[in-house]
């Protein structure tokens, strides 16, 4: 490449990546003035192929867990991120070209990333992060009395969410059940309020204390858990790679966190066993 056509290729990325700070810096100025938490600083990722290598799947056993407080319990434990911010999807755009670009990928020129900041932002606001537009008290809200005390369990919902760490994918199953109190509701909001929260950025732990924290709070259960069996990107794509690794969390609120019949008769339903290998 001649000396001058390296000039202008520094510049104009120097440009985006400028853009790109003052977008930053805006959405954080934002944040601040409504009062949001600031996100904390995450430890340093280890070097590439200085995790042990995984085998199998994790699974995370129920057992006492410390109730978040404060803002971080949100809806029904979801944490909820600033919304005063309008969407912007050209300014997003413009971020994942810079985003390339500093990677040394320039969408300029190149026909296979033309369109790829356009796309990268409107799959986010309209799929993987749409769970922040969805309230689940309101899908909670069409419920119906009842009388029965049968525990009600819905397994093998299809799901996919994003690790706000590595912005990359999750995808498997969740299964979730609940013990009602003196309400109910269809099939389909259980459904709706799996994706309500798998839709955000959010860890594979705090998905499951959200969908368990929702049906007591919102809806009243008696008691509730959730499953989630999912095989993460930022698990599977990175490090040691363990392709067919998976990770299995589970939450429990209500009377579910201590009586251990309730938990069994949960486990038994959605077909999982958790009990530790002998």
């Amino acid at each position: 490449m001649r000396s001058d056509e390296s000039a202008r290729f520094v510049a104009r990325n120097a440009a985006l990546v400028e853009e790109l700070r003052r977008y930053a810096a805006s959405v954080a100025s934002i944040a601040s003035e409504s009062g949001a938490e600031t996100p904390r600083e995450e430890p340093p990722v280890r070097a590439s192929g200085t995790d042990p290598a995984v085998n199998a799947a994790v699974e995370i056993t129920p057992g006492a867990r410390a109730k978040p407080t404060g803002a971080n319990r949100g809806e029904g434990a979801a944490i909820q991120r600033p919304h005063a911010i309008a969407p912007d999807l050209p300014a997003a755009a413009r971020a994942i070209e810079a985003f390339l670009s500093a990677l040394g990928h320039s969408p300029e020129g190149d026909p296979e990333l033309a369109s790829t900041g356009r796309l990268v932002a409107a799959a986010f606001h309209d799929e993987l992060l749409a769970g922040y537009r969805m309230d689940p008290a309101q899908i909670l809200a069409e419920s119906m009395p009842t009388q029965s005390r049968a525990m009600v369990v819905v397994r093998g919902i299809d799901v996919a969410c994003m690790c706000p760490h590595h912005l990359l994918p999750s995808t498997g199953v969740v299964h979730v059940g609940y013990l009602p109190s003196d309400r109910i509701v269809g099939f389909g909001a259980i459904a709706q309020l799996a994706r309500c929260y798998t839709r955000r950025l959010t860890l594979q732990e705090t998905l499951c204390e959200s969908i368990a924290d929702a049906l007591v709070e919102q809806l009243g259960a008696a008691a509730a858990g959730c499953i989630a069996d999912l095989a993460p990107a930022c698990l599977t794509c990175r490090g040691e790679r363990p392709a067919h690794a998976r990770v299995v969390s589970f939450a429990t609120a209500g009377r579910m966190t201590d009586d251990a019949s309730l938990r069994s008769e949960f486990l038994a339903l959605a077909g999982v066993n958790m009990e530790p290998n002998r």
